[in-house]
């Protein structure tokens, strides 16, 4: 919770600093309804870049993560088939580093678009829950995890 508050606290200076430009990609996912998908097209337009192999910046992007979660209030956990499964089931998985078991920058924007699009009653999302770490990335991912999968 202490680093979430210390990004928030420095992404707060930065977003006053540089006024938020309206350019084209910014209006195309307002239109198309995208709220996460704006937030964090403006924020990664105001975030300094980082130079560095994966595993030096993973921390930084769990936090960034973090910090997108707790400010939107968006779920990173999905546990929908436990009342069955609906028309439209989803079993997703998670990317490496991302949290719960759907992550926040993928997954719940593509599930609001599909309930959305099919009715939110015919939609249910299962996340997967694995390990997934930088190590098992470099390896092409876990043999174990994919048998199990």
């Amino acid at each position: 919770m202490r680093s979430i508050l210390i990004a928030i606290l420095t992404f707060i200076p930065i977003s006053l600093a540089n006024p938020l430009p309206q350019t084209s990609a910014i209006r195309d996912v307002e239109i198309r309804g995208a709220k996460l998908n704006a937030f964090v097209t403006v924020l990664l337009d105001h975030l300094p870049k980082v130079n560095g192999a994966i595993d030096k910046v993973a921390g930084i992007m769990t936090t960034f993560e973090k910090v997108v979660a707790f400010i939107t209030g968006e779920k990173t956990t999905y546990d929908d088939l436990s009342g069955g499964c609906k028309p439209y089931t989803i079993v997703f998985a998670r990317g490496t580093l991302e949290l719960g078991n759907v992550g926040v920058l993928v997954g719940p924007p593509f599930f609001q678009a599909l309930k959305d699009r099919l009715g939110a009653v015919n939609v249910a999302v299962q996340g997967i829950k694995y390990d997934a770490d930088i190590d098992g990335y470099f390896e092409g991912g876990d043999p174990a995890g994919s048998i199990e999968m």
